[in-house]
């Protein structure tokens, strides 16, 4: 009882250890500015407030394009969207929005007047090439433009700040909702475990004694956990929206005996099969009264008629063909059906067997 309570304690007092499941998806930022300074803020300060408050209330990450800075000179406004969109469509990875978050910065007497728009940029090369070179700029803004937020006049740092927020938790709020993810938590009893989330192996070890693998997808998920001196351990758990679905691992130690030998089985065939194979070449090389052949004809001995293997006592075809068959199914019925864990007595069972066939085949072969 003093045990569980003081896990329990430890467990609380503990700050988790994160392992995403998912990456987070990327908002790209485009940065318009009338000036190249900005008074109250730094576009790497802004960046990191957009990241942050992205972060927190979206689960993004808000990254800056650098490719659309030459976008920014252009004239018109259609112009400046159509060469925005067509450098997001350049970027192939996968956790990119659909969507360019683009702020405006201009300042004023008293300070800077921020506002921002979301730009579909798929819609936007879409429209592009399917309306007339006229009626891109109308049609940008009734079907491309997805979100705006009012205008706010900075003053002081604090307004900066106010802005970044406003941005998701109120314009952008419908657009990007926290997105509908789980958490699956385990409590585990030693450090170091390799996780996998249906599967795929996760970024990061489990540290004990708690490890989060958020951003995960709803449904029936199966958690592996291995570890190097433990038995691997599978649940499969149900992720619901918002959820945190807790598990705790029993982790039994591994047999090392069944460890050593796997690994001695395995190899002792591939042994045993370079062994047979030698065997037999060399019985084939130095048979009495028998010449190597390529084609039957004169001199060719009558290879079907003559047991040219036989030398002295020993039967190399025996030999050879027995421990070639032992040793190939010990190393390939290792391979396929090891487990370090379980004791390999089905893989020497079935190598024996094999063994014991391949040398009484070359006895009843006439």
């Amino acid at each position: 009882m003093q045990a569980a309570v003081a896990l329990t304690l430890l467990l609380a007092s503990s700050a988790p250890h994160e392992v995403p499941a998912t990456d987070r998806r990327v908002l790209p930022v485009v940065l318009f500015t009338v000036t190249d300074t900005l008074r109250l803020t730094s576009r790497t300060d802004l960046l990191r407030r957009l990241d942050d408050v992205a972060q927190a209330e979206a689960d993004l990450s808000a990254e800056l394009m650098p490719t659309a800075d030459p976008c920014t000179k252009l004239d018109s406004t259609a112009e400046r969207f159509t060469c925005i969109a067509a450098q997001a469509g350049r970027d192939e990875r996968k956790s990119l929005t659909d969507e360019v978050l683009i702020i405006s910065v201009a300042q004023t007497d008293a300070g800077e007047r921020f506002s921002a728009l979301l730009l579909d940029w798929r819609v936007t090369n879409q429209l592009v090439t399917e309306t007339e070179r006229e009626k891109v700029g109308s049609a940008l803004r009734r079907r491309a433009i997805v979100a705006r937020s009012p205008p706010l006049e900075a003053r002081i740092p604090d307004d900066v700040q106010l802005f970044v927020s406003r941005l998701f938790t109120d314009t952008l709020s419908a657009r990007f909702r926290q997105a509908p993810y789980g958490v699956v938590e385990l409590l585990l009893e030693r450090s170091g475990c390799e996780l996998r989330l249906d599967g795929q192996t996760l970024g990061g070890l489990g540290d004990a004694p708690v490890t989060r693998i958020v951003r995960v997808p709803p449904g029936r998920r199966q958690v592996d956990v291995q570890h190097p001196a433990m038995m691997p351990v599978t649940k499969t758990l149900v992720v619901e929206e918002g959820g945190v679905v807790q598990w705790r691992p029993e982790l039994v130690p591994r047999d090392q005996s069944a460890v050593v030998a796997n690994q001695v089985v395995r190899w002792t065939g591939v042994a045993a099969g370079v062994t047979g194979a030698a065997i037999g070449i060399y019985a084939v090389v130095s048979a009495p009264d028998h010449n190597v052949c390529l084609d039957e004809g004169a001199g060719c001995p009558d290879l079907s008629a003559k047991p040219y293997y036989l030398t002295g006592k020993v039967r190399y075809s025996s030999v050879a063909v027995g421990l070639s068959a032992l040793g190939v199914t010990a190393a390939v019925s290792n391979w396929l059906l090891a487990e370090n864990e379980r004791f390999p007595w089905l893989e020497i069972g079935l190598a024996v067997a094999a063994g014991a066939v391949g040398w009484l085949v070359p006895a009843v072969v006439p």
